[in-house]
């Protein structure tokens, strides 16, 4: 989108040709650039305030697991909603739970 952005204007950060001449020439859809242009988030933007962790805080957490399942100790589904819930300070429910191990299947959890 950069790329688009830096050809769509000149250096006073005047749009050089419309919108929809934009997303033709680039094989953009028309929707998409409208939206950004607007200033429009990205879904995962938009809704990054509804998860319990920031995506380094996840990370944190699978290399946790699995650096725990190297050395022997399995990590069960209990086990992994605690320590989510004392990493975050708050409680994490089931469908974080269930959600957090279907978007990681790199983990083995019992």
């Amino acid at each position: 989108m950069l790329a688009i952005h830096e050809a769509g204007f000149n250096t006073a950060s005047e749009p050089v040709y419309a919108i929809h001449q934009a997303a033709h020439d680039f094989g953009v859809p028309n929707s998409t650039l409208q939206g950004h242009y607007h200033g429009r988030k990205l879904k995962k933007e938009a809704h990054a305030h509804k998860h319990c962790l920031l995506e380094v805080e996840e990370e944190i957490l699978v290399k946790w697991i699995v650096c725990l399942g190297h050395q022997g100790v399995p990590m069960t589904l209990s086990k992994l909603q605690q320590f989510a819930s004392d990493f975050t300070g708050e409680e994490v429910g089931e469908k974080w739970l269930s959600h957090f191990v279907k978007v990681h299947p790199e983990l083995k959890v019992l």
